[in-house]
This record gives structure tokens, C-alpha cells and sequence, in this order.
């Protein structure tokens, strides 16, 4: 069974409900992935992830668009900087998180066999596509540290009505 299986209550929102599929994705390819060697800190992985919302759009434009992103990361306590690269080359500034609570000063080390897996949650919109210009746009949440890594390009396909 696939995340976007599950049989959601009417009542969830059907971009709540492929955000959260999406982050059940993430997670589950976060935990077979091969870990790296985070600086600074001990050995783990973080995966980032994103998504159009909605990915195919026919009406007046500008299209407003929502990119949804995920940061998992298998290490309490993991700092992260990213920002959002898109198809015309423009940038976001670049924005920061921890994901999860890191180890107390004084605790043992953690001696679990599975690494936890902890999901932070990053957003953009971008009004895109002026009348008359129909095409294909893209973001990208990029890594910027503890290593340099992108997500899978979000591809939303846009058709000006206007």
C-alpha cells in the first residue's frame, strides 16, 4: 500500500492530505537511505523533498502556486539552511531550521537501532505565469547545509485562460 492509498476522513483537506502522504514518502526513503557523515555532528542522513500544489493549472493568470517542501532528517538536533532555487533562475533567501531537539549535554549517546525520523516542513507561493503565457515551471528546495543536497524538482503545469 502506497501513502496516497490511505483512506483519509472527508474532512482533511485534499492538499493536507498529499502533504501528509508526501511526508510518509519522504520518511519511508529516508530510512532506506545510506547515511552521511554530517559535520559536526554524528553519522545521519537528510532528505529534502517537494511538491507543487496544484501541479497541473488552467485558469487566470498570474497562477498562484504553493511549493511544499519536506526536510527529513535522521538526527535530533540536525541544523539545516536551504532556500528555494526556481526554473527562472530567481533564488529565495536563505532560511533556517532545527529539526528535532538535540541531545541533552550530559546524555548517553543514543544506542536505539533505528534512526529517528524527524520532518520539518518548508513552504513557498509564487504568483507565475503572466496571461497568454502557458508552460512549465519548477522549484527546488535546496540543502545548503550540513551538506549540499536538492530535491527533485516540483513541476507545476500552467495554462493562462486570460
Amino acid at each position: 500500500m502506497s501513502p496516497t492509498d490511505v483512506r483519509w476522513p472527508a474532512t482533511v483537506a485534499k492538499s493536507r492530505r498529499l502533504a501528509c502522504a508526501f511526508a510518509i514518502a519522504a520518511a519511508a526513503v529516508a530510512i532506506s537511505t545510506p547515511t552521511q557523515t554530517l559535520r559536526g555532528q554524528s553519522t545521519g542522513a537528510v532528505l529534502p523533498a517537494a511538491a507543487a500544489f496544484p501541479r497541473i493549472y488552467a485558469g487566470n493568470c498570474p497562477a498562484p502556486i504553493e511549493f511544499i517542501g519536506h526536510i527529513t532528517a535522521t538526527v535530533p538536533g540536525t541544523l539545516v539552511d536551504y532556500q528555494w532555487e526556481r526554473s527562472d533562475g530567481s533564488t529565495g533567501k536563505v532560511l533556517h531550521v532545527q529539526i528535532g531537539k538535540g541531545p541533552l549535554p550530559d546524555a548517553p549517546p543514543d544506542t536505539a537501532k533505528r534512526p529517528a525520523i524527524m520532518v520539518a516542513i518548508a513552504s513557498d507561493k509564487w504568483r507565475l505565469a503572466l496571461p497568454g503565457k502557458n508552460g512549465q515551471y519548477w522549484e527546488t528546495l535546496h540543502i545548503l547545509t550540513p551538506f549540499d543536497i536538492r530535491s527533485p524538482a516540483a513541476v507545476v503545469d500552467v495554462t493562462c485562460k486570460n
